[in-house]
């Protein structure tokens, strides 16, 4: 004969896993700031290793709260895409999962993701080379206006 022991949790220790998750989620979200450039540093500088790590934790320092507000804006349209999957396709009892209606559930939820996405990287590339223009700003020499009064050009010294 089996017996059946029923434990339920301490007040206490969910407390404490929730205070540990927390704290996880913070201290990720502090390395996924700092480490915002890895993916654009290991294609554009052709670096790899944990140098992509170091450089992007320099590009972005003083511009840490553009970062943050990425992160979280991407991270927001992703979980709407995902919330919205999931209310859709509601309660897969039985054989639902194979009805069509379901599978461009699927399909269109990949879809907007992959986009989604996209956007990301683009959105993390653009920041990359605005961090580029920050950290050689003094750089930058201005031209000479020309003889017809035209807004100067300005020419990067690499």
């Amino acid at each position: 004969m089996e017996t059946q022991v029923f434990y339920s949790p301490s007040y206490y220790v969910v407390l404490l896993s929730l205070a540990y998750a927390i704290i996880i989620m913070f201290v990720l979200l502090y390395l996924q700031v700092n480490w915002i450039f890895a993916y654009v540093i290991v294609v554009v500088e052709s670096s790899w290793g944990l140098k992509p790590l170091k450089r992007s934790q320099i590009l972005v320092k003083g511009i840490k709260g553009v970062a943050l507000k990425i992160l979280l804006f991407f991270g927001f349209c992703g979980s709407i895409n995902v919330l919205r999957s999931i209310m859709q396709s509601g309660d897969l009892t039985g054989d639902e999962w194979k009805s069509w209606d379901f599978i461009w559930n699927i399909v269109g939820t990949t879809a907007l993701y992959m986009v989604i996405m996209i956007y990301n990287l683009a959105a993390y590339t653009v920041f990359y080379v605005y961090s580029k223009a920050e950290e050689f700003g003094g750089q930058y020499v201005s031209l000479p206006f020309d003889d017809d009064g035209k807004v100067p050009n300005v020419v990067s010294i690499v």
